[in-house]
Formats: C-alpha cells, structure tokens, sequence
C-alpha cells in the first residue's frame, strides 16, 4: 500500500493527503509524518487484537490512523471508536502525566454508504450536549464514504476548491 510505506514518496503522498482532509492552513502544513507500526499490541490474552491500515503521529499534532473498509458489516461506527479508544489509551506509560495525551483523529474511507444523510464526508466530535460546546480537540472521527462523492462529483455538486476531492 503506497499511503503506508516507509519511502520518501509515500510520505509525501500521505502528507499532502493528511494537509489536504483536514484543511490543514497552507503557512501551517504538515511537514514530518511517522509510520508507525500497525499493530495495537493485546494488554491480556482477553483483548480483542487489532491491525490498523495506516497508523501514523504527526509531531505537533498527534496520531492519524486511516482505514479503507470496502464491505459494510454494519460496524464502523464502533470500529472507528475502538481503534481511536486504543490509540488514546496506549499513549501513555506508569507515571506518565495526563498531559502527554495527544489528539487521535480517525479517518474512514468507505466504499459504501453508511449515513442517511447527503453529505460524502462526515466529522464527529465530543461536544456538550445542551451548550453544543466543543470539548477540547483531542478525538476526531471522520467518515469519506466513496459512492456518495462519486454521485456527488459525477452531477457536478463537489466545488473546486474542495480539498478533500482533490
């Protein structure tokens, strides 16, 4: 898979994709991005293992992870959620201040339809409820679901200078 490689050509790629999706301001672009290895280590034999398709930090920023589902089994929600609880609970160690906990951003490309609403792309954050105040950003889920941009771009809906469509 080219986006999770080790080559200075993936890197570039991811990067360009990651400044892209998550409108990062051109004079504040992304410049370093570190692959990380994949695999959330179990804490108990009990735990459910877990392989994540990209799984990167972003210095300054925080960790990315991105996943390609191409079939619905009627999980992602709670599957993008899982993997975002792992990569948040995993970053600290014994005697670690709370402090070091780093922004996770979750993004799921789907080649399906998962909401019922039109948008092609949907962002979910922690916020209160009666206020609707945002709690401070450190989780992200976003869903890009595949065949709505495609209907979307096909009837000429997707502006320009949309950078998620690029």
């Amino acid at each position: 898979m080219i986006l999770g490689s080790e080559n200075d050509q993936s890197k570039e790629l991811l990067l360009a994709f990651l400044n892209d999706f998550l409108y990062v301001p051109a004079l504040q672009s992304f410049t370093s991005v570190e692959i990380l290895n994949p695999i959330i280590n179990k804490q108990s034999i009990y735990d459910k293992g877990s392989i994540l398709d990209i799984k990167a930090k972003v210095p300054g920023y925080g960790y990315i992870n991105i996943e390609m589902q191409l079939t619905n089994h009627n999980n992602m929600h709670k599957r993008s959620l899982y993997y975002a609880s792992k990569l948040i609970g995993n970053q600290l160690f014994v005697s670690d201040e709370y402090t070091k906990v780093e922004r996770v951003v979750a993004n799921n490309l789907l080649d399906f339809p998962f909401f019922s609403s039109t948008p092609y792309h949907s962002c979910f954050r922690l916020m209160e409820e009666r206020r609707h105040e945002l709690f401070p950003d450190l989780l992200q889920l976003h869903f890009t679901e595949m065949p709505k941009f495609i209907r979307q771009d096909q009837a000429g809906k997707i502006p320009m200078n949309d950078r998620k469509a690029k």
